[in-house]
C-alpha cells in the first residue's frame, strides 16, 4: 500500500515537472514559426510593389506610335537601344513585363481581365496582334499597310471604324478587342464560333454576323449601343444576354435553334423583328412590342397568334408555315399591307374584311371555302389563293351519299365542282354518290375558279374530301299487336319514332321492349344496340281505376293520357287490364281478411268473460268456506 501511493506521488511530480517545461517551449516555437511568416508576406509584399512598379513603368503608352518610349530606368535603355528599333521595345522584355504583371496581380478577377483586354496594346505587328491571317489581312488593307508584318499602334487602331469582310474564312477574331472605336462590324459567312473578344466593344451600333456556327451570345450582354443587330443562320438557343438592348430597332434572328423569346419583352424599341425558322411556340412576349412594323415568324410551331392583336403599327407580318386556325385577332391591323398567312389551318377569313390596306396577301394551302370576305380588298396587287385542302368530318356509308357543296367565290356565289369522284354527280347545290360499297373509303370533288380582286387576278382552287366509315346496321321491329313492321338503323344512331298507333277503347302509352313489363323506349335518348330488337306497342283501356293504383310518372311504364286526348274525359281514366285483375283478386283477399278479423275478435271477447267468470267463482267459493 504504501509503495502505490508512493507511485502516485511520483507521477504526479512528473506531470508538474512536464507541464512546467514543456508550456514555455511551446510558446516560443510559435513566435518563430509567427515571425517567419511575417518576413515571407512583407517580402512578397515588397517584391510585388518592385514588379508592380516596373510593369507599370514598362507599360506606359508611347507617344505618337513611331516615337521613342520613355526610358523605364538606365538597364532598360541601354537594351532598346542594343537590340531593337526605338519605335519597339525587345520583345522579351514585353514577354517579361507582361509575365510580371501577370504575377504581381494574381489572382485576377473577371472584371479586372476584361478591363485589361482594352488597355492601349504597345506596337506590335499586325499578325501578332491578330493572329487569324484572314483577319489580319483584312486589318493590313483597311490601315494600307504593305504587309502584316508591319508594326501597328493602338492609335492606328483608333482609326478603324468599319469593318465588313464576308466570305473570307475567319475562325478567330481575337485582337478585335483593340478596335475600341469600331462602330460597324460586319463579318457574315465565316467560321466564327467564339464572339467574346466583342465584348468590349461598347462603340458598336451594327453589328452582323450572319451565316456563321455561333451559339453563345454572352459576350453581346453589354453592347447597349445595339441598334442593328444580325445573327441570321447560326446555332443560338439562349438569348436571355438580349434582355437589356433596349436600343435595338432591328432584330434578325431567323434560322436558329430558339424556342423561348421572353428575352426580348421589353426590347420596346424594336421596329424589325426576324424569327423565321426557329421552334417558337408562344408569341406573348411579343405583346407590348407596338412599334414593330416587320414581323416574320415564318416556319414555326404557332397557333395562337392573339398576342399579335395589339400591334396595330404592323405593315409586314409573315406566319407561313404554321399551325394557325383563327386569325381573328388580325381584325385591326389595319395598317397591313403584306400579309404571308400560306400553309396553315385557316378555314374562315372574315376578319380579313377590313384590313383594306392589304397589297399583298397569301392565302394558299389553307381550307378555305368561302373567299367573299375579300371582296372589299381593292388594294390588293397580288392574291394567293391556291390549293386549299377542305375535309369533312366522318360520315357513315349511305346509298346514295350527299353533302352539299359550301365552295363561294368573291361575290358568294357557289362555285361548281369541276371534278367529282366515284362518278358523283353534281345538282345545284348538292353532290351525290350513288352505289358506294359499305366500306370504309373517302370521296371528293375539286373546284377551280379565277377571281380578280383589286388589281390581282389569280386563280381559287382546291379539294373537297369527304371520309366514309362503314355502315353497320340492325333491325328494328314494331310490334303493334302482332303486326310487325321493320326499319334498319345504324348502330349508337337513335331510332326514328313511328307514328302512334290507334286501337279503340284503348290509349296507346308507348313503344316497350317487352311484350310485358319491360323497359319504355325514349327516343330522345335510347341508341339502337348491336343487335335487332323489337319494340312492341302497349296500350291501357279506358275505365276506371281504383283509388289502390297510383298512376305511374311520365316514361316509367305506366299509365299515361293518351295522345289523342281521351284520358282527358270526366269520370273516366285510363286502366290496365292486367292491373285490373290484380285489384280484383287483391279486393277479394281484403274481404277474406275481414271475416277472419271477426272470428277472432268473438274467440277473445269469449276467453275474457270465461277467465272472468272463473275468478268469480273461486273467490265466492273461498267466502263459503
Amino acid at each position: 500500500m504504501k509503495k502505490r501511493k508512493k507511485r502516485l506521488r511520483q507521477l504526479v511530480v512528473a506531470l508538474l515537472l512536464l507541464c512546467t517545461i514543456g508550456l514555455p517551449m511551446q510558446n516560443i516555437v510559435l513566435a518563430n514559426e509567427l515571425s517567419t511568416t511575417e518576413e515571407v508576406i512583407t517580402e512578397e509584399v515588397e517584391i510585388n510593389e518592385d514588379k508592380t512598379i516596373a510593369s507599370e513603368e514598362a507599360e506606359q503608352p508611347t507617344e505618337e506610335g513611331l516615337q521613342e518610349e520613355k526610358e523605364i530606368s538606365e538597364e532598360s535603355t541601354s537594351a532598346v537601344a542594343e537590340n531593337a528599333p526605338s519605335e519597339q521595345p525587345p520583345a522579351e522584355e514585353m514577354i517579361d513585363s507582361k509575365e510580371e504583371v501577370k504575377k504581381s496581380n494574381q489572382p485576377v478577377e473577371a472584371e479586372k481581365t476584361i478591363k485589361k483586354n482594352v488597355k492601349a496594346i504597345s506596337p506590335d505587328k499586325i499578325s501578332v496582334i491578330f493572329p487569324d491571317a484572314a483577319l489580319a489581312e483584312i486589318i493590313r488593307a483597311t490601315l494600307g499597310k504593305s504587309s502584316v508584318d508591319d508594326i501597328v499602334t493602338q492609335t492606328e487602331l483608333d482609326t478603324i471604324t468599319r469593318v465588313s469582310e464576308s466570305y473570307r474564312g475567319i475562325a478567330d477574331i481575337s485582337g478585335m478587342e483593340n478596335l475600341t472605336n469600331l462602330g460597324y462590324l460586319y463579318l457574315n459567312n465565316n467560321q466564327i464560333s467564339d464572339i467574346s473578344p466583342l465584348a468590349n466593344l461598347t462603340n458598336l451600333s451594327d453589328l452582323d454576323l450572319y451565316n456563321n456556327p455561333i451559339s453563345d451570345i454572352s459576350p453581346l450582354a453589354n453592347l447597349t449601343n445595339l441598334s442593328d443587330l444580325g445573327l441570321y443562320n447560326n446555332q443560338i438557343s439562349d438569348i436571355s444576354p438580349l434582355a437589356n438592348l433596349t436600343n435595338l430597332s432591328n432584330l434578325d434572328l431567323n434560322n436558329n435553334q430558339i424556342s423561348d423569346i421572353s428575352p426580348l419583352s421589353n426590347l420596346t424599341n424594336l421596329k424589325d423583328l426576324g424569327l423565321y425558322n426557329n421552334q417558337i411556340s408562344d408569341i406573348s412576349p411579343l405583346s407590348n412590342l407596338t412599334n414593330l412594323s416587320h414581323l416574320n415568324l415564318n416556319y414555326n410551331q404557332i397557333s395562337n397568334i392573339s398576342p399579335l392583336a395589339n400591334l396595330a403599327n404592323l405593315s409586314n407580318l409573315d406566319l407561313d408555315n404554321n399551325q394557325i386556325g383563327d386569325i381573328s385577332s388580325l381584325a385591326n391591323l389595319t395598317n397591313l399591307k403584306n400579309l404571308y398567312l400560306n400553309n396553315n389551318q385557316i378555314s374562315d377569313i372574315s376578319s380579313l374584311a377590313n384590313l383594306t390596306n392589304l397589297e399583298y396577301l397569301y392565302l394558299n394551302y389553307n381550307q378555305i371555302s368561302d373567299i367573299s370576305p375579300l371582296s372589299n380588298l381593292t388594294n390588293l396587287r397580288w392574291l394567293g389563293l391556291e390549293d386549299q385542302k377542305i375535309s369533312a368530318s366522318k360520315v357513315k356509308w349511305n346509298d346514295p351519299l350527299s353533302v352539299t357543296n359550301a365552295i363561294k367565290d368573291n361575290n358568294g356565289n357557289l362555285i361548281a365542282p369541276s371534278s367529282i369522284s366515284n362518278q358523283g354527280a353534281y345538282t345545284n347545290p348538292t353532290i351525290t354518290w350513288t352505289g358506294l360499297t359499305n366500306t370504309p373509303q373517302t370521296v371528293n370533288y375539286s373546284w377551280s375558279q379565277s377571281v380578280t380582286i383589286g388589281a390581282s387576278t389569280t386563280t381559287f382552287n382546291g379539294t373537297f374530301t369527304l371520309p366514309i366509315e362503314k355502315s353497320v346496321q340492325y333491325n328494328v321491329n314494331f310490334d303493334i299487336d302482332g303486326q310487325v313492321t321493320t326499319e334498319l338503323v345504324e348502330v349508337g344512331e337513335l331510332v326514328t319514332k313511328p307514328q302512334d298507333p290507334n286501337k279503340d277503347g284503348y290509349a296507346f302509352i308507348g313503344w316497350y321492349d317487352t311484350e310485358t313489363g319491360g323497359n319504355k323506349w325514349n327516343f330522345s335518348t335510347d341508341t339502337m344496340p348491336p343487335n335487332d330488337m323489337t319494340l312492341y306497342a302497349r296500350f291501357n283501356k279506358l275505365g276506371f281505376v281504383t283509388p289502390e293504383i297510383k298512376p305511374s310518372t311520365p316514361g316509367s311504364g305506366g299509365n299515361q293520357p293518351s295522345s289523342n286526348g281521351s284520358g282527358s274525359n270526366t269520370g273516366n281514366i285510363t286502366e290496365n287490364t292486367k292491373t285490373s285483375a290484380k285489384a280484383s283478386q287483391q279486393s277479394k283477399l281484403a274481404n277474406l281478411g275481414e271475416q277472419n278479423s271477426m272470428i277472432l275478435q268473438g274467440f277473445g271477447l269469449l276467453m275474457v268473460i270465461s277467465g272472468i267468470a272463473f275468478f268469480w267463482w273461486r273467490r265466492r267459493k273461498k267466502v263459503h268456506s
